[in-house]
């Protein structure tokens, strides 16, 4: 197989891509387009294996993968390819309404330009449709308003991605007969009039039809469990197994994302994220 990189397409991509999925590093469509998050997908590899972390499905990358010359070019019978709708929503919260929060406005500084740094990989990778809501737009009705919409329009093989940059909160958990929750709390994301719950959230993400893929990035307290894995029997040792392996490859996916920004980001030079 050829040396690949960003911006190769074809039969041999699919076969990278659906080795990187095999492996635990790839989450997303097998398209045959190698892109953005391809080749973070690479680089999280690389960086796993040892290998140098540029990027490129060279020699050592495709061996340590078990892809070699001995190998056919064949797409993934078992995924979706081409025709696909992107549509995307970066929200992103500077401070929240004190009137609603007894006083507190939750001042930050960045988080609308990180919202903006995801519309810029968003663009750069060629998304259908790309939505903001910044601060006084990022209501908990709007948001999930926008959620509920996306879901009716997008069909299985699309892709949905919701990047949240603000406060993350807790409350106590309203529904712990059906849903216990290790902590005792429901996870929040802190909008501008109210908390908004992982539960419903959750039921956000169950109305999309079965197929469709769904990216979440939150970046506030409490990220990993505002968006946690659903596994039937927690209490099992493979339960247990799985949710340490989801939550190391999503702490160095998150890592090399930031690492391996390729464009300028708004903001001060000196903002750290």
């Amino acid at each position: 197989m050829r040396t690949l990189r960003r911006g190769d397409s074809g039969d041999d991509v699919r076969e990278l891509q659906g080795a990187l999925k095999r492996a635990g590093w790839y989450f997303y469509i097998v398209d045959g387009n190698f892109g953005f998050v391809t080749e973070t997908a690479v680089k999280a590899f690389q960086r796993s294996s040892g290998l140098v972390v540029d990027g490129v499905a060279g020699p050592q990358t495709l061996g340590a993968l078990g892809l070699d010359e001995s190998v056919p070019s064949t797409p993934s019978a078992a995924e979706p390819t081409g025709n696909r709708k992107i549509i995307s929503l970066h929200i992103g919260l500077n401070q929240v309404d004190p009137s609603q929060y007894g006083g507190w406005d939750g001042k930050l500084n960045g988080c609308e330009n990180d919202a903006r740094t995801m519309v810029g990989i968003a663009e750069a990778e060629g998304f259908d449709e790309i939505h903001t809501m910044f601060t006084r737009q990022a209501t908990s009705s709007a948001v999930l308003g926008f959620i509920g919409e996306a879901a009716q329009r997008l069909k299985p093989g699309d892709l949905f991605v919701c990047t949240y940059a603000g406060h993350g909160g807790q409350l106590p958990n309203l529904n712990a007969q059906d849903d216990p929750e290790e902590s005792g709390s429901d996870s929040t994301w802190v909008l501008w009039n109210e908390q908004l719950r992982d539960d419903l959230l959750w039921e956000s993400w169950l109305k999309f039809a079965p197929g469709t893929n769904i990216v979440i990035i939150s970046d506030s307290c409490h990220s990993g469990s505002v968006a946690r894995l659903y596994l039937n029997d927690t209490s099992s040792r493979s339960y247990q197994s799985r949710a340490s392996e989801y939550q190391k490859i999503a702490a160095t996916t998150k890592k090399s994302f930031y690492t391996d920004l390729t464009f300028s980001r708004p903001g001060p030079a000196s903002y750290p994220y």
